[in-house]
């Protein structure tokens, strides 16, 4: 990848990649152009990882760590994963994602203090500065909130928020500070994974009636329209569609699912095109699961014929979107 190993100059997908048994369990990130050439993995990471993103500058890719022997919580890193940090128990489970200036972080985790103040809480959404300073509580206690995405702009923050006794959820939207909260969606399911697209104006997530039958959903930014991308028919009913994650020009969304023969226990990366639905397998690989993806790029890098230039080994102009 050019000269140095994670150093994004133009399309990159970051994602985990997990080998089924018999091989030794190990999680670990890898890096590859969106049409799945340049693959590489990351050194020097955990090896139980989770809930990957770049940084919206593209110099640092972060994730969630259970390895209790290296460090726990939210892992950041340089892209070629020197500088690793942990942000202490932070995020473990409900997910987090970055401010537009790389500066701050917005995770769902447990709140203590929630519980001893008698809030029947789950995990609830916390800001963070990436140094690890300047924690502070902006959700609601009494709900169980989860996947949070920081609008490019900088003002919004788009969350699930449902009950822990059904686990049913609805997307929300509230205000960096916490104060002005509203609900976008009334599907009365299983909504997952909002991602912002890179204008603003819309928002992809995962919905489904039941859990393991989610599929990918476009919607307004305001909650309006909300409609599947694509036809998911051939994908595997017994496992979700998950980490929609959207292309740096915003034609297009790439995410983990199985698809094909339900006997094949495996995760492929897909990308699909949200105008046309249109759906591209990136990789095809038996042996190997991929998930959890994420894509880091410029709208700027791509050339007006719809090409796209890249620093790659000896690639020339790709289509990554097509």
């Amino acid at each position: 990848m050019g000269d140095t190993l994670g150093a994004p100059y133009r399309d990159t997908l970051l994602f985990m990649e997990l080998k089924p048994p018999p091989s030794p369990f190990r999680i670990q990130l890898v890096v590859m152009t969106p049409n799945g050439f340049g693959r590489q993995p990351i050194p020097g990471l955990p090896d139980d990882i989770g809930w990957v993103r770049w940084s919206p500058d593209g110099r640092q890719i972060s994730f969630i760590s259970y390895d209790r022997d290296i460090g726990s919580g939210i892992g950041i890193a340089n892209a070629d994963g020197s500088n690793l940090r942990f942000l202490d128990d932070t995020g473990q489970y409900g997910g987090f994602g970055w401010s537009p200036d790389s500066l701050r972080l917005v995770y769902c985790d447990l709140s203590l203090e929630g519980l001893f103040a008698g809030h029947s809480t789950g995990d609830t959404l916390h800001l963070i500065d990436v140094d690890g300073t300047n924690k502070k509580v902006i959700g609601d206690l009494d709900v169980n909130e989860a996947y949070p995405d920081w609008s490019p702009d900088g003002k919004l923050i788009v969350f699930t928020a449902g009950q822990e006794a059904t686990s049913k959820s609805e997307l929300f939207v509230v205000t960096n500070t916490g104060k002005e909260r509203r609900q976008l969606t009334h599907l009365d399911g299983f909504v997952r994974n909002p991602r912002w697209s890179p204008d603003g104006r819309k928002i992809a997530f995962t919905y489904g009636e039941i859990p393991h039958r989610q599929r990918i959903y476009v919607m307004d930014a305001d909650g309006g329209n909300p409609a599947p991308v694509a036809d998911f028919s051939d994908f595997a009913v017994d496992y979700p569609i998950i980490s929609p994650a959207w292309s740096p020009t915003g034609r297009s969304l790439v995410f983990s699912a199985k698809r094909g023969d339900p006997r094949l226990d495996r995760l492929d990366l897909y990308v699909v095109n949200v105008e046309t639905g249109a759906i591209r397998q990136v990789t095809d690989t038996p042996d190997i699961h991929e998930g959890g993806v994420d894509w880091y790029g410029s709208s700027l890098d791509v050339d007006p014929s719809g090409k796209l230039p890249t620093t790659w080994g000896s690639l020339r102009l790709i289509d990554a979107e097509r």
